[in-house]
């Protein structure tokens, strides 16, 4: 199979009072320096949104200035799009239906979806603009959506029908607020998402009247959860026939952070990706705004790459320069980090678009991030500890599963039963919400409150936890240890069964027992239940992230299954794993992003021969060719004598 270019789109502004020649000369030294062939431009301007919606005038100036930069730039070979800045959030008009709040008032420039004067204007301003410019391709802003719903007249009314009786604003605003009404909160989000995808039908269907060969693109929106997980229709609706649906995929590393923290930013990408069709060409959203190194470094950056083109992504809307400001700064863009790994990136997207993500499947489901988005919105909590230590993951249904409470709190009966028949990670929270709706029995256990709350206890900071046989050894802070930057708490656990066994206990300073604090159950359905007492909310503590605690997740995983791959004994290493879904020449791809800031040398990488046999190893060099690696291995462990530098992404292949 022939290798596929990598699809990278790079904004940068329009601005008709500027002219074309400013954009043209920074387009042509993107491409002579950089290689970058596809360009997307983004206008009218969001300022548009404090004044009022852009007048028709606005989108044709617009599309002159693009055209000139199009007729300039096509010879050269370069593909030109537009990127509609303005679509639901796009300023007042008279005439128009304001998006309407759940309290009755209206939003001061976000529009309804609905409004047939606002998808009228809307669909004469993108015509006048594709009828003088005619991109090559086209992209909504990330704010076409509706959030967590229009309250207007037209949209009650238009609930009532589809739901068989009317609903006043404060009911379905309650529900959502009080999370008491689950299938009201569903209905309503799913009649919003007919509704934003009826807006991007009426757009399709005008653009297809004139130009069926011009694709949109949706920029995934982070209320898409909100919608109805409406990102399959969207997609779909807006493509067009006979046009490759595309989508960017929302999740990015705003004003910088802790590189460790990137796979949670980076968690909902990979879930859209593995829960959406392979027909769709996906693009990672690599904004690092507000794109200066102040925030965002170039490691940063190659870090991103590693992990979504590992994940099979397609291409990048690429934010490479201050694309905000009216200056140009070349001095701070990220565009080299892909020149320099282009050919490395390339191969690797190549292979694993042809592979299913391996792992333990950490949870994540769309209508729970709806109901309960006020708790750590958009990822599973155990996502930082599973990829900090090490452990390879996914979102899909695997026989090892991670889960946290909020999915506990919200799913039916049938889908926690499922979840109790297999391998299953609960924290303290978790197993608390299954005693609570009356799934005890499944765990063994009864997950009560804080040890630490009351008493004198909680000034104990003499207490550890100790590992018990025959799980292993070692110690490992109580949950109470101090932790300026959070800590979890610690429920206590009573053994309700007694085939449940005791994996790790609490001991005060003296040596008393005061609590099982880890326990393992193997249950009537056949489920094997991990029970950690500590709880992960806003859990950044020494108790949590150690390293006996890594060891002895990856040691219980590896007792329920041996299709796991993880890194052992260092912190911070995050492991991709790939698996070909058909024949290959190879067994696996591994990705390995130290996110620590030292070197590690003599990476332990745990290969169980379930996962791949390694007979061979080889590791991808800068110029996208496979070489034989030197590795060292030992049991089912491979020792890497290559060194893994902080966030310089290391690609393996196992033959």
């Amino acid at each position: 199979m022939s290798k596929k270019e990598l699809n990278m789109i790079v904004p940068l502004r329009l601005d008709p009072e500027e002219g074309a020649e400013i954009v043209i000369s920074r387009s042509k030294i993107l491409f002579e320096k950089y290689g970058m062939k596809k360009f997307i431009y983004f206008c009218p301007s969001k300022g548009w949104r404090g004044k009022c919606y852009p007048p028709k005038e606005e989108f044709e100036n617009c599309a002159r200035v693009f055209l000139e930069i199009k007729t300039a730039l096509k010879p050269m070979g370069i593909s030109c799009g537009w990127w509609i800045a303005t679509t639901v959030k796009a300023g007042y008009r008279e005439d128009f239906q304001m998006f309407t709040r759940s309290d009755g008032t209206e939003h001061p420039f976000m529009i309804c979806p609905l409004g047939e004067n606002y998808r009228n204007a809307f669909c004469e301003s993108m015509l006048a603009f594709v009828k003088i410019g005619e991109p090559d391709f086209i992209f909504t802003e990330d704010d076409f959506q509706i959030d967590t719903g229009c309250f207007c007249d037209d949209h009650l009314k238009g609930f009532e029908e589809y739901a068989g009786r009317f609903y006043s604003r404060e009911e379905i605003a309650n529900a959502q607020k009080e999370k008491n009404n689950f299938e009201l909160i569903d209905m309503w989000r799913n009649y919003s998402k007919s509704t934003i995808v009826g807006l991007a039908k009426t757009i399709r269907d005008a653009l297809s009247k004139e130009y069926p060969h011009i694709p949109i693109g949706y920029m995934q929106t982070g209320a898409v959860d909100f919608e109805g997980d409406s990102t399959d229709e969207l997609v779909r609706t807006l493509a067009g026939e006979g046009n490759t649906p595309m989508t960017r995929l929302f999740g990015c590393f705003y004003c910088g952070g802790d590189p460790a923290e990137m796979p949670r930013q980076l968690f909902h990408p990979l879930y859209s990706r593995q829960h959406l069709g392979d027909d769709i060409d996906f693009l990672h959203e690599t904004d690092t705004y507000p794109h200066s190194k102040f925030y965002t470094s170039e490691k940063d950056v190659a870090a991103m790459f590693g992990m979504v083109f590992s994940w099979g992504f397609d291409g990048s809307i690429f934010h490479c320069t201050a694309t905000a400001e009216k200056s140009f700064d070349l001095s701070a863009p990220y565009a080299e980090v892909f020149r320099r790994e282009r050919k490395r990136l390339t191969e690797i997207a190549h292979l694993t678009r042809e592979c299913e993500v391996s792992g333990v499947e950490v949870l994540y489901d769309p209508f729970c991030n709806t109901v309960l988005s006020d708790e750590e919105a958009y990822f599973s909590r155990w996502i930082k500890s599973v990829s900090q230590f090490g452990i390879s993951y996914n979102t899909k249904k695997s026989p090892v599963a991670f889960v946290d409470d909020r999915f506990l709190r919200c799913a039916d009966e049938e889908s926690i039963l499922e979840y109790l028949s297999k391998g299953l990670f609960l924290d303290g929270d978790g197993a608390k919400a299954l005693c609570e709706r009356g799934f005890g029995k499944y765990i063994g256990v009864e997950a009560g409150e804080d040890v630490f709350s009351t008493g004198k206890r909680m000034y104990d900071l003499g207490s550890q936890e100790f590992v018990c046989e025959p799980f292993g050894s070692g110690t490992m802070p109580a949950a109470n240890g101090w932790c300026p930057a959070g800590q979890g708490i610690l429920r206590h656990l009573t053994i309700t069964d007694e085939n449940c066994k005791t994996v790790t206990e609490l001991k005060n300073f003296e040596g008393e027992v005061i609590s099982p604090a880890m326990t393992w159950f193997e249950n009537s359905l056949g489920g094997k239940i991990v029970v950690m007492g500590m709880t992960l909310k806003g859990n950044n503590s020494f108790s949590l992230f150690h390293g006996t605690r890594q060891n002895l997740i990856q040691n219980l995983i590896s007792k329920i299954s041996d299709d796991v791959a993880y890194v052992k004994n260092e912190a911070k290493v995050m492991l991709i794993a790939n698996k070909p879904k058909d024949k290959a020449e190879f067994s696996a791809i591994l990705t390995l992003i130290n996110m620590g800031a030292d070197t590690v040398s003599g990476a332990r990488v745990y290969i169980p021969s379930d996962f791949a046999k390694v007979e061979s190893l080889f590791y991808l060099d800068i110029d996208g060719e496979w070489k034989k690696a030197d590795y060292e291995k030992m049991g089912e462990d491979i020792i890497l004598k290559m060194p893994l530098e902080f966030q310089e992404p290391v690609y393996l292949m196992i033959k």
